[in-house]
């Protein structure tokens, strides 16, 4: 998708009162001003469980997701294409104005600018307020640039979120937030190690042995890890830091067409350790596939690899274990079965 202003991979310009929810973008995306992945500008809006994969360019307020968001709510979304441009450029946001929200969501894009560049949000003002997120793509921009937020302004908030990529610049350049005036962060944190600053001008630094499991005593203090956040107890899904409980990922829900029905399923679900996989057949098949993917997208486990079933009732059973043998963690895995016809995901949660 090109253009020149008010450029999205799904909408150049979201309408007011309305909500864009389980959508995805995994072009490339590139214009003038306000570039989104997703959305170009959102006003008075909701956008919920989306994402955005491809790369994003464009001169000012540029974003992985949205390019500027005004009054508006985004939750459980996501960016990972490389974002660039010149001004008010993030990872996930450019420009984050008005009483707007962003909550459970996160960033994984390198982001690169000039002024006012961060890994999640470029410019946060006007009461705004980000909430139980983190970025961990680098940062790059010659002013005013921090590894969460580049500048926050006028009575903003973040609350509960984290940064953990490199973070480079001359100028205003924080581990966490490159700016700060008038706005208050609170229980949030970057990595002083692999961002390559010791300073911020909000949050707090940690090391990385801090900020990974099993974490220090004063790091993510008052953080909910019943609801909203999940331990990566063997470093296998976010190298260790904690990661959301309840996110979209990638292509596994990327809204697959079933050819033919199947009626897959598990049970129990939610499980601890065991869980069966179930499903119908119509017809015998020579070659099906059952393999277990992570929130992140990452392939845990292969059930079944081309292997031959019969027409009629299947189940395979899950002992919660990965391909090495090694018992995971507790979260949200979704399991995908494939066919020369069809094509299916199922979600599970694994509660220890």
């Amino acid at each position: 998708v090109t253009g020149n202003m008010y450029v999205g991979g799904l909408v150049g310009e979201q309408a007011e009162n309305s909500t864009i929810s389980f959508s995805y973008s995994t072009g490339i995306v590139s214009g003038v001003y306000h570039v989104g992945g997703l959305a170009g500008v959102q006003i008075n809006s909701t956008i919920d469980n989306c994402y955005s994969t491809g790369p994003v360019s464009g001169y000012g307020e540029v974003g992985g997701l949205v390019a500027v968001q005004v009054d508006s709510i985004l939750s459980n979304s996501y960016s990972t294409g490389t974002v660039t441009g010149s001004q008010y450029v993030g990872g996930l946001v450019g420009e984050q104005w008005e009483n707007s929200s962003i909550n459970n969501c996160y960033s994984i894009a390198n982001v690169y600018g000039e002024i006012v560049v961060g890994g999640l949000v470029g410019y946060q003002t006007f009461s705004s307020a980000i909430s139980n997120s983190f970025s961990t793509g680098s940062v790059s921009a010659e002013e005013t640039v921090g590894g969460l937020v580049g500048r926050q302004y006028y009575g903003s908030t973040i609350y509960n979120s984290y940064s953990t990529g490199g973070v480079s610049g001359d100028i205003d350049v924080g581990g966490l937030l490159g700016y700060q005036e008038e706005s208050t962060v609170i229980n949030s944190y970057w990595d002083i190690e692999t961002s390559g600053q010791n300073t911020s001008a909000g949050g707090e630094g940690r090391t990385t042995a801090e900020m990974t499991h099993p974490y220090a005593v004063n790091t993510f203090v008052d953080w909910d890890f019943d609801a909203i956040w999940t331990a990566d107890v063997d470093y296998t899904i976010n190298s260790g830091y904690p990661y959301l409980y309840e996110m979209p990922v990638s292509f596994i829900e990327d809204f697959m067409t079933v050819i033919e029905p199947v009626n897959l399923h598990n049970y129990p679900n939610p499980f601890n350790p065991d869980t069966m996989i179930r499903f119908y057949l119509p017809r015998d098949i020579d070659h099906l596939s059952l393999t277990i993917y992570n929130i992140r997208g990452q392939l845990v486990r292969r059930l079944l690899e081309r292997a031959p079933c019969q027409k009629g009732e299947n189940q395979v059973s899950w002992d919660g274990k990965n391909d090495f043998g090694r018992p995971v963690t507790s979260g949200v895995y979704f399991y995908r079965m494939t066919t020369p016809g069809f094509d299916q995901i199922n979600k599970m949660l694994l509660l220890k």
